[in-house]
């Protein structure tokens, strides 16, 4: 699990604090930030991407904290903890959230997914928060790489002449006749047009 990344010391003084249910409980009070924000009622369930936040100005920037579930937005920055995304991650996540479904009431790890959820849309959004340092993924670097081949026209034409027109020995013996065929008028016509002059 992530226990790894926690501070030690913050994490036995919370612990000390709560009484362990479960193991899961115990990494997810690990995890969780020394003051926990101000619940209140949601009155809207949108919450704009990454990419449209930027283009509205607001800042992005890596939180100096060992709490992944410590997200600040201030004076325009929107302050996040450094995410690396593994394997393991999504199997760590999953867990918390149905100990929390289960067993709490406070929805804490549910509220952190959420708000990933909505703030990364687009490969554009994972590019610009890998950009600044909080996803940190070998993701992200195959969505770039997978993005700039699709977007070179001649990759997009040889596949589909490979899917159109080469898909049995006929289909191939077909445009090459055709290639020869269209060579052969080029010929011609240019020694048509030689001979008048």
């Amino acid at each position: 699990m992530y226990l790894k990344d926690v501070d030690a010391f913050n994490a036995m003084e919370k612990v000390g604090q709560s009484e362990i249910q479960h193991f899961v409980d115990f990494a997810r009070i690990c995890h969780l930030p020394q003051e926990m924000p101000h619940k209140s009622k949601l009155k809207s369930l949108t919450l704009p991407t990454a990419t449209q936040l930027h283009q509205a100005g607001v800042k992005f920037k890596v939180k100096q904290s060992r709490n992944l579930f410590d997200i600040q937005f201030k004076d325009g920055t929107l302050e996040i903890p450094r995410l690396r995304i593994n394997d393991a991650m999504e199997n760590f996540l999953r867990n918390l959230i149905a100990y929390e479904h289960y067993h709490l009431k406070d929805n804490y790890v549910n509220d952190y997914v959420f708000i990933l959820h909505r703030l990364i849309d687009t490969p554009e959004d994972v590019e610009l928060l890998a950009q600044n340092g909080i996803i940190e993924s070998k993701l992200a670097d195959l969505c770039k790489e997978l993005n700039d081949y699709y977007r070179v026209p001649w990759h997009k034409w040889k596949a589909t002449l490979k899917q159109d027109y080469f898909t049995n020995p006929w289909a191939i013996i077909s445009v090459i006749a055709a290639i020869v065929l269209l060579i052969l008028t080029i010929v011609q016509t240019y020694y048509a047009v030689a001979s008048y002059y």
